[in-house]
């Protein structure tokens, strides 16, 4: 679990060294939905869509959740941590901080990608 965080935090980290100009939102609070989909009915693969109570509008053009994919996180091991994140903070029913930016958006669904997520 402390892994799942320290490698959040250090993507984030160089994530904001690479984009300095760039200011991000965090919305908190506890995690109300996680679905993650499966390839069965014809979507596509680790699909991973969440929301957080209360969820605040994105701005993105579907601001209602929060997701990622393999397009758009391509590290592996950062898809799980994050997932792994999720999982925890749903399990125990702690609040986590989610870091996005209203300018990255999945292009398939219009959702937020977030960038960081933190059980703070």
């Amino acid at each position: 679990m402390r892994r799942a965080i320290v490698s959040g935090l250090m993507a984030l980290a160089a994530f904001g060294m690479s984009m300095t100009a760039q200011a991000f939102s965090t919305a908190s609070g506890p995690v109300v939905n996680l679905v993650v989909s499966s390839t069965a009915a014809g979507g596509a693969p680790e699909v991973i869509s969440f929301q957080v109570s209360p969820m605040p509008n994105t701005g993105c053009p579907t601001g209602t959740w929060f997701l990622f994919n393999p397009t758009d996180i391509s590290d592996a091991q950062t898809r799980k941590n994050m997932l792994a994140t999720l999982f925890a903070a749903k399990l125990t029913g702690t609040s986590v901080n989610v870091i996005y930016s209203n300018t990255i958006c999945d292009t398939g669904s219009g959702y937020a990608i977030p960038i960081a997520i933190i059980i703070p």
